[in-house]
């Protein structure tokens, strides 16, 4: 097992190594509750050094950043939560489905936890809520690394029978949560390569605690304002696009997108996994975000 797992660590190159070497544990998190914004949101911070904050997609949950934080913890503070509506935070009525909320609850976390400034790392829908957040509040972010992540007025919009709320608001209330969750799974986007149960065995596990608050309980999203697809030219901090090399075409095709029009963006694509290649390939995408990372802390230190 030893042998195995050098020869794991030997295969990825640069700041891979850095991935697997072995540093002291920190203390595993314990997770706690912060009465944000009318909301009560779990959340768990581990490390020390300069605050990583993980956003997890829809329908997911702040569990599925295990594999990063386990790592990452390692460098930096890891701070992680579960977004209303989801995991372990209770839904609110009408506020779910807005990123320029979610981009408020993350101000507000923050602000509680006395964190002035951080990186800051969204995946798919919590991609959508990192470029918000971003664009909101530009001094608070030191570096953007957006995953899988589609684009607020992107005019190739997504298809399919869950690319819109509506859809998924009617399976679920004429077919139930069950029947949602079942549909969902089998889904090209939660693909898991086969001999890989465990993985399957998360991301099920994940889905099975989504309430549906965020899509039975929402309101329309109000209109009004500059798409953000129109404002990405306003992002000035360094950006890494993550695409995993599986994920489906509108993925592939928003992650060049975000890199052609947020100045100065890096795009990696992680083989061996499709939209949630941080789980089916830990090892590599810790390596990737770490490489980054490192990159941005060394132009700075200069």
């Amino acid at each position: 097992m030893r042998d195995a797992m050098s020869a794991t660590c030997r295969s990825i190159v640069g700041v891979a190594l850095l991935a697997c070497t072995i540093a002291p544990r920190a203390v595993e998190a314990q997770g706690q509750y912060a009465i944000i914004n009318g909301a009560r949101i779990y959340y768990e911070v581990e490390g020390t050094g300069h605050a990583l904050v993980l956003i997890h997609g829809w329908p997911m949950s702040a569990r599925m950043w295990d594999e990063q934080a386990r790592v990452l913890k390692n460098y930096y503070q890891v701070i992680r939560y579960d977004r209303r509506g989801f995991g372990r935070s209770p839904g609110t009525p009408g506020t779910e489905q807005s990123a320029e909320h979610d981009a408020q609850d993350l101000e507000a976390l923050l602000g509680y936890l006395k964190v002035s400034h951080a990186y800051v790392l969204g995946h798919s829908q919590g991609g959508a809520v990192a470029q918000q957040f971003t664009l909101d509040h530009p001094d608070q972010v030191d570096a953007l690394i957006l995953h899988g992540a589609p684009i607020d007025g992107f005019v190739l919009p997504e298809t399919g029978p869950f690319s819109g709320a509506g859809s998924v608001r009617e399976l679920m209330q004429k077919s139930g949560m069950a029947e949602f969750r079942r549909q969902w799974l089998a889904h090209p986007i939660n693909h898991v390569p086969e001999g890989r149960p465990e993985v399957a065995a998360l991301i099920a596990d994940i889905v099975a605690n989504y309430s549906g608050d965020d899509v039975l309980k929402m309101v329309p999203k109000r209109s009004g304002g500059v798409p953000v697809i129109e404002r990405l030219n306003e992002i000035k901090v360094p950006a890494l696009v993550l695409v995993g090399g599986e994920d489906l075409p509108f993925f592939q095709i928003s992650a060049d997108a975000l890199a052609f029009e947020i100045p100065g963006a890096q795009k990696v694509v992680v083989p061996g996994g499709a939209h949630l290649v941080n789980i089916i390939e830990p090892e590599r995408y810790n390596a990737e975000v770490l490489r980054f990372l490192r990159g941005v802390e060394r132009s700075r230190a200069h």
